[in-house]
């Protein structure tokens, strides 16, 4: 079983590099980093199969709500 922590926590960096960069000019490189290594820190020691494209969005927009608190 391998860690799906990277797998994570490099498909929410791409989507925040893609489409938004907005929450990095809000909020600032380290507390979005922040918020993005909490979520993916969620997912060590679990092995997930895929991951799909509502994942990520799922997980971005829970980043940002939990950075708009």
């Amino acid at each position: 079983m391998t860690d799906s922590y990277e797998a994570v926590l490099s498909a929410i960096c791409q989507r925040v590099r893609v489409r938004h960069l907005d929450l990095i000019a809000r909020f600032g490189i380290e507390r979005v980093m922040s918020a993005i290594e909490d979520i993916a820190g969620q997912f060590r020691g679990v092995q997930l199969d895929e991951i799909g494209t509502s994942d990520v969005s799922c997980w971005v927009h829970d980043m940002e709500r939990s950075l708009s608190r």
